[in-house]
């Protein structure tokens, strides 16, 4: 999900501290929440989010759903979620989707959890784009389309997000949803790894195996290029392996 253990609101507040027209109450709570004093910064949260600030109900419900300043409740993040994402805002409409996914907070519905992933991949959401291409995969909440599963990884992967670009690799090194191609998959895999993404490291060192000295330079030559567009830093060396038995466990929601 948009959380993660330790930075779990930090990157959500460098989303919404640029252009919002209250950014210095969200200086305040970035100071709070830098302090450790997640209560004052839930207070200054809610004050906002009673104005329909979106942005804030948007990270309220994120301190409600990992028990940050408040009591954790599921139910309390999923109604400050809906607000935000009733506005437009892509972030809470995807993590709503999570909630519905979940079937935390509120009555599991995969149907809705797509409708939801989808409005906010079409918003341009990097993380809903995973998170929507995971969906055909599966067939959760729709019917199971490769194709258009491996197009969503693509844009996903295309807007920096590693998850995005890891899923993207083993779609290339399978044949899932697109043409097989190796150098791809080692580029893209090796784009996730200059992220220090673990797995796609040990993705690297299986691929590295499996594949042919011309399709090493080639796929070499195919990261470069990504490495130049995308502004990528040098990864770290490969590891491994992470196989294609363990295909079912690349996946993970964000």
């Amino acid at each position: 999900m948009l959380n993660n253990k330790k930075f779990w609101i930090a990157g959500a507040l460098s989303l919404v501290l640029n252009g919002t027209a209250l950014a210095a109450t969200m200086e305040e709570v970035a100071a709070a929440i830098k302090e450790e004093k997640f209560g004052r910064a839930a207070r200054l949260l809610t004050e906002m989010a009673n104005t329909g600030d979106a942005e804030a109900q948007f990270l309220l419900a994120l301190m409600f759903e990992n028990g940050r300043g408040v009591t954790q409740n599921y139910r309390e993040a999923f109604q400050w979620y809906k607000k935000a994402a009733d506005q437009g805002l892509a972030s809470a409409q995807n993590n709503l989707a999570q909630l519905y996914s979940q079937g935390k907070g509120v009555k599991q519905d995969f149907q809705e959890a797509f409708r939801l992933y989808r409005r906010a991949a079409e918003a341009g959401s990097p993380i809903a784009q995973y998170n929507l291409g995971v969906r055909y995969m599966k067939g959760e909440g729709v019917e199971q389309n490769f194709q258009e599963g491996a197009k969503w990884y693509h844009k996903a992967a295309e807007a920096g997000n590693m998850h995005g670009q890891f899923s993207l690799a083993y779609s290339y090194a399978t044949g899932e949803g697109l043409e097989k191609s190796m150098p791809d998959a080692f580029a893209w895999a090796k784009a996730a790894s200059a992220k220090r993404f673990q797995r796609a490291q040990q993705f690297v060192g299986y691929l590295m195996s499996q594949m042919s000295e011309e399709e090493l330079e080639a796929g070499e030559k195919l990261f470069q290029e990504l490495k130049a567009k995308m502004n990528l830093s040098e990864p770290p060396p490969p590891a491994g392996p992470i196989g294609y038995s363990d295909g079912a466990g690349l996946q993970q929601e964000e």
